[in-house]
């Protein structure tokens, strides 16, 4: 995976059916090694670790109603103490 400029961190990462997959802490499972889930996963070591947020503060893929359609957002959201969404952080 590429290098991000972030401290690095030890991420579980397993290769199951020749597929490597990536532990997502506050999904509590493994998904697909994307470049995209890189660079997720990094974030959230990043936000737990360096700025000491809470895992029951984030949400990863967070589904929304619009228009009456729930859409899932492949985003990280923070949430408030009032529960309310106070920071998103979209796709790199």
């Amino acid at each position: 995976m590429k290098k991000l400029n972030l401290k690095k961190f030890d991420l579980k990462i397993k290769i199951k059916d020749n597929k490597r997959l990536i532990f997502d802490c506050i999904r509590n499972s493994y998904f697909h090694l994307t470049n995209e889930e890189w660079v997720r996963q990094n974030i959230i070591q990043t936000l737990i670790n360096d700025y000491n947020i809470p895992k029951s503060k984030i949400s990863v893929e967070k589904g929304f109603k619009i228009n009456f359609l729930i859409q899932k957002i492949k985003s990280i959201f923070l949430w408030n103490v009032n529960h309310m969404m106070f920071k998103l952080i979209k796709k790199l």
